[in-house]
């Protein structure tokens, strides 16, 4: 009898301490998009859109969120990120968050206010990784969920990776930065800032 007593106080000790795990980590990124919504209803009102203003937008709200380092062991494998001279590797991650910043960017064309909230969190046992499920709000259409793998290093949580309709940003590119990487770290890196480069050449036009 004692046993069970202990054993049922022990679970529900437990559950309470991971639904408080989450909802910390829920808090802490509704404030993150709260605060990204701000900036971004004030740049859609401007007159004039540049990029001046919007990469800040970006650095402030996503890249310092990110873990740039897990996005790229997820895309070439551990092994061989581990192989990478530090100076490679910090190269690739240099364009790495220009190309997250490219996708935010084409992303923000098309964003007319709508509303961003965060749906629900989901970790695994330890508390040290998980997905957060995030709506965009559309007029007249269903909301639209979008998954963000996160994780917890260093007692940060940071977004790792992206899930829309169940296919992640991470699989589904991994076999591209695979087959450039088979000829070069340098052809890689040089791939990235070209698609780069091109994309800020063209928008500049239009600024």
């Amino acid at each position: 009898m004692i046993l069970r007593v202990f054993l049922a106080f022990f679970i529900l000790i437990y559950s309470c301490s991971s639904a408080s795990q989450e909802a910390s980590v829920e808090s802490y990124f509704s404030k993150m998009l709260s605060g990204l919504e701000s900036e971004l209803a004030a740049y859609i009102k401007l007159p004039k859109r540049s990029h001046s203003v919007a990469i800040p937008i970006v650095e402030n709200n996503i890249l310092k969120h990110w873990d740039v380092e897990g996005s790229l062991v997820l895309l070439i494998g551990r092994a061989k990120w581990d192989d990478l001279e530090p100076g490679n590797q910090n190269k690739l991650k240099k364009a790495f968050e220009t190309t997250l910043t490219r996708y935010f960017l084409e992303a923000l064309a098309y964003y007319q206010g709508q509303p961003i909230r965060v749906s629900s969190v989901t970790l695994n046992e330890k508390k040290t990784r998980g997905w957060l499920r995030v709506l965009v709000e559309i007029d007249y259409l269903p909301s639209f969920p979008i998954d963000l793998k996160v994780v917890n290093k260093e007692q940060k949580w940071l977004l790792q990776d992206i899930r829309v309709q169940g296919i992640r940003y991470s699989k589904m590119k991994r076999n591209w930065y695979s087959e450039q990487l088979k000829v070069s770290i340098n052809h890689l890196i040089a791939e990235l800032e070209n698609k780069n480069n091109s994309f800020f050449k063209t928008t500049k036009k239009v600024d």
